[in-house]
């Protein structure tokens, strides 16, 4: 899957001042590598990295290219232009500090030569409309006039105050993982407790409220999904209960929780490079539905379902259902494809589960409400990558749209 890796335009960033940590206004856009998921999910696109620029010829002794001093670096003497003032003048002359007569040509030598042309005499406009008062136009002190030289806007990114009527963009999802110390994070799947409290409050201040797939979709249906953003976590893990349900209340937000009823208690044996992190076990689960969440199933053990044989994907998808069902005694509509990864013929086994939705992350060519687009969030993701993010997320297609609309789910409870 392809990332985009489109340089923000920083002139169309719009954001309050309390949207920037000091962390963020000294690495605005992030500033770590990039690096590719080895979980088939996509790597967190880094900051893009200015080519180095391509050695110059050596310059002769005491003096640059073009005429350019030799201690003068590269940067220097890419960025001199000529002065209009001072036709045949090397480039040279304001940083040396003096400049050169230049050679004068034929018709310049003869127009020094030439006497000067006498000056016109200022003519004397004399008011005629007020016989009264007799100012003449050359000595009226508003006669004068001095040309006022024009000032090109600047280009300094701005910080603009949101409107609060400004129209909400088109619903998106955003996709969590872990909430937990990031050091140790081969797969850019965790965000610590204080980014995460840092990215639910860009959100309220933007006039957006975080809510379950299962809510963001109903009020989708209903025209009323505009400022809705939904928040998914995969995996289940214990640190979901630990430190996103805090904050999710905090912030008056809900959350749909993707968790692996065939692992209960256990951890991310399917991370090969770890750390290894503890799932939430059956308890865990319950405590997350009596508390506002919504409990969606990612399967039975997190297996890739596209290279699945039939009787296992059959299991995963309808097994885990019915497995959730009977121990949150609640209806299951939602399913997370485990690794994003899907095809039509995952998608036939979903739809014939019951489910509701399925979301995805790129589905690329499959579409509706079995193949939702997400955006991976990650602990880089600061107000200007959540900004642009959020802007990107319709022309790259990661928002939501009418044919996104949940189907009707089978009951399981």
């Amino acid at each position: 899957m392809t990332v985009d890796r489109t340089p923000p335009n920083p002139t169309s960033l719009d954001l309050t001042p309390a949207d920037l940590t000091p962390a963020d206004r000294a690495h605005p856009n992030g500033t770590q590598p990039s690096r590719t998921s080895p979980r088939g999910e996509p790597a967190e696109p880094g900051h893009p990295t200015r080519p180095a620029p391509a050695p110059a010829p050596a310059p002769a002794v005491g003096q640059g290219a073009q005429g350019t001093p030799a201690h003068a670096d590269a940067d220097t003497r890419a960025d001199l232009r000529p002065d209009p003032c001072l036709k045949g003048a090397p480039h040279c002359a304001h940083l040396t500090g003096t400049t050169p007569t230049p050679t004068p040509t034929p018709r310049e030598a003869a127009n020094r030569t030439a006497p000067a042309a006498p000056a016109r005499p200022a003519t004397s406009h004399t008011a005629t409309s007020h016989t009264s008062t007799n100012h003449t136009a050359t000595n009226h002190p508003s006669a004068s006039r001095t040309p006022t030289s024009h000032t090109p806007p600047s280009r300094t990114p701005t910080l603009r105050k949101a409107s609060p009527h400004a129209p909400h963009p088109a619903p998106w999802v955003a996709m969590y993982h872990s909430v937990a110390d990031p050091a140790d994070d081969p797969y850019n799947i965790t965000v610590s407790p204080e980014r995460l409290d840092a990215q639910l409050g860009w959100l309220r201040r933007r006039g957006l409220r975080g809510v379950s797939m299962e809510r963001l979709l109903e009020a989708c249906a209903r025209g009323r999904g505009r400022g809705l953003v939904g928040l998914t976590f995969d995996d289940g893990y214990r640190d979901f209960l630990d430190h996103a349900v805090p904050l999710l209340h905090q912030h008056g937000c809900t959350a749909t929780v993707f968790v692996l009823p065939g692992r209960l208690g256990g951890d991310n044996a399917w991370d090969s490079l770890g750390p290894r992190k503890p799932l939430l076990d059956a308890d865990g689960i319950r405590r997350a539905a009596g508390q506002g969440m919504e409990v969606a199933s990612h399967g039975l053990t997190h297996v890739d379902l596209t290279r699945a044989d039939d009787r296992t994907l059959r299991r995963e998808v309808a097994g885990s259902r019915a497995a959730l069902a009977d121990l949150t005694g609640r209806d299951v509509r939602g399913f997370c494809y485990p690794y994003g990864h899907a095809d039509p013929r995952v998608l036939d086994a979903v739809r014939a589960a019951g489910y509701a939705y399925a979301c995805a992350i790129a589905p690329g060519p499959l579409t509706g409400p079995l193949a939702l687009p997400r955006i991976h969030i990650g602990q880089r993701d600061t107000a200007w990558r959540l900004r642009l993010k959020q802007a990107t997320g319709g022309p790259r297609g990661r928002t939501l749209r009418p044919d996104h609309a949940p189907l009707p789910a089978a009951v399981t409870a």
